[in-house]
């Protein structure tokens, strides 16, 4: 599954630290989302998520809250209607708009 690449905001957030399998969950467009991972990373299981070890998922959850703007790009796919300006496929914070830049593919 493809990710959307693009600006998006974090709608929604979930810690769920002991969580078996996506601790760390911020969703930025439809269900799609970054979070940390327990599983191989270097396996393809991702249905269109940004998977980030527990470590590199627990960054971006300091690092943002609800609303906050995120940039994801490396994918190549916009999503058919272009959201409200939003996340990002790797994490970096916007200084003019208050957002964060995750790269990735």
């Amino acid at each position: 599954m493809w990710t959307p690449d693009g600006w998006f905001r974090v709608y929604e957030r979930d810690e769920w630290p002991s969580s078996r399998l996506v601790p760390y969950v911020q969703f930025f467009y439809r269900r799609y989302a970054l979070h940390g991972s327990r599983e191989n990373l270097h396996t393809l299981v991702s249905h269109g998520c940004v998977n980030m070890s527990l470590k590199d998922g627990r960054h971006p959850w300091q690092m943002l809250t609800y609303g906050d703007l995120v940039y994801i790009w490396g994918t190549g796919r916009v999503p058919e209607r272009e959201p409200r300006k939003s996340a990002s496929h790797g994490v970096s914070r916007s200084p003019q708009a208050s957002g964060t830049g995750i790269g990735g593919g």
